[in-house]
């Protein structure tokens, strides 16, 4: 109310400030009761029926009546038009209690190495989530599931919670713990269509307590978590595909490995696309299309070759 009464009466000075109770009813009494927030066309006629036709006649109004006319929201409406809060203020959000990250396959699923990628996908965005809040799980949740509404297949739902021993937001713990329950859960002769991945026991990361007899590298873990995490950001997830981050994500793994996956390049084979007339550029489409739309330049070089005497960045 006080936004749309700064527009439609105050909009020559710029900034209106509403801090006397003289001001308060002023917007009160400018305001209809069909422009308050809440008030659809049926409460709209009930209450100018009953003689409230501002809102500052409805901040007057018996609550009495107003719950037993309207709804017990709509006296808390009431209770905000006469100044009363009736939520209080979030200054800083609440910690997450969990973090679940579960879809659907786009194709029904039946083999265990299809599922198994599926989750290893799910798992390490979950890892993903965890490193960005700054967050550690004590637990994990993994189930898997067949599609309820295709009635001739069999049905299986199972799922299982997996306790860590140290709460961790590392990949590669969390994969390793995600295989292992899926191997307790998975059934052959399914056509699964669904699997996820929730982390559960949230606490932050600073608050880990480490086991006696833990002798996992996790500062070392942490740096590897931390280049995937800038790698991720820069190119998208998955852009080496989930053989090459596994790979990536292995405690043993040489400096001469790891060298091969940050230089790795996506086969031109395996990739999908189309020209277009113009990416950053203003200029209109030939066609009156959109800039991004199929357009066949002439004498395009094949994908990555530049020996054709003509430079694919001098097309453009």
């Amino acid at each position: 109310m006080a936004n749309r009464y700064a527009k439609k009466m105050k909009n020559d000075i710029g900034v209106h400030v509403i801090d006397t109770k003289e001001k308060i009813e002023e917007v009160l009494k400018f305001t209809e009761v069909g422009d308050i927030w809440g008030i659809g066309a049926q409460y709209k006629k009930l209450l100018v029926k009953n003689g409230f036709k501002t809102a500052f006649d409805l901040a007057s109004a018996p609550e009495e009546w107003v719950r037993k006319n309207m709804s017990v929201v709509r006296q808390r409406m009431l209770n905000e038009l006469k100044g009363i809060p009736c939520m209080e203020l979030e200054e800083v959000s609440p910690a997450k209690k969990m973090i679940c990250v579960a879809r659907g396959f786009g194709k029904l699923l039946s083999t265990k190495k299809e599922v198994q990628e599926a989750l290893s996908n799910y798992v390490g965005r979950v890892g993903e989530k965890l490193r960005m809040e700054k967050l550690c799980t004590n637990m994990i949740h993994v189930f898997v599931q067949t599609n309820p509404h295709r009635r001739q297949d069999k049905q299986y739902f199972a799922s299982i919670n997996v306790p860590l021993p140290v709460a961790t937001n590392s990949t590669n713990e969390l994969l390793h713990y995600a295989d292992e329950a899926l191997n307790r859960i998975f059934r052959d002769d399914y056509n699964y269509n669904k699997t996820g991945c929730i982390a559960m026991e949230l606490i932050p990361e600073v608050q880990v307590q480490y086991g006696m007899f833990d002798n996992l590298n996790r500062e070392r873990d942490k740096i590897m978590m931390k280049a995937l995490d800038k790698v991720n950001g820069l190119f998208g997830s998955n852009v080496a595909g989930k053989e090459a981050e596994l790979e990536w994500l292995k405690p043993d793994l040489t400096d001469n490995q790891m060298k091969e996956i940050l230089n790795y390049e996506l086969p031109s084979d395996n990739l999908e696309y189309h020209t277009v007339w113009t990416i950053r550029s203003t200029k209109p489409h030939p066609a009156a299309g959109s800039k991004t739309d199929l357009f066949e330049w002439a004498n395009l070089p094949s994908l990555g070759n530049d020996d054709g005497g003509v430079k694919t960045i001098e097309l453009f």
